[in-house]
């Protein structure tokens, strides 16, 4: 897919400042075409678990299904297979 070029003149006079105005564009993202919240975060410049903290501050509800939770599992998984060779 391609890129998106938003003129900067187009934010100028909103006040915000980039970080803001990409965590904005995050959450429209996440919450209106059901991004990932892990993408969303990345683009953001946030982990998911920030992202998560951002959204709850905006009492945004989580989007999160057996689909991620599997994924956090599989996750955690590899992470405590690394850990254990690597203390052996």
């Amino acid at each position: 897919m391609g890129q998106i070029i938003i003129p900067g003149n187009l934010f100028e006079h909103s006040g915000k400042t980039e970080a803001e105005l990409r965590l904005a564009l995050a959450i429209f993202l996440y919450r209106e075409l059901n991004i990932p919240a892990g993408k969303a975060g990345e683009f953001a410049g946030l982990s998911r678990v920030e992202f998560w903290e951002e959204l709850g501050k905006r009492n945004i509800s989580l989007n999160y299904d057996v689909k991620d939770f599997e994924q956090d599992v599989e996750n955690i998984r590899r992470f405590r297979s690394k850990s254990l060779t690597t203390q052996e």
